[in-house]
């Protein structure tokens, strides 16, 4: 996918489409009893699957 960064209409936009995207899949998640981790391509993953493992376990 290519977007033009160069649009801040452009960028306007892709955020909210991405956002809703987002919303929407959560959704989903939450009615099939999935869980949502968070990872970013920019930051380390370790934390938030640790996060997740933690709270995980003290669930079950």
């Amino acid at each position: 996918m290519v977007v033009d960064s160069a649009s801040a209409e452009v960028r306007k936009r892709f955020e909210r489409r991405a956002r809703l995207v987002r919303q929407w899949r959560e959704r989903i998640f939450r009615r099939q009893s999935l869980d949502v981790i968070d990872l970013r391509t920019d930051t380390s993953y370790v934390l938030p699957l640790m996060t997740y493992f933690k709270r995980r376990a003290s669930r079950y």
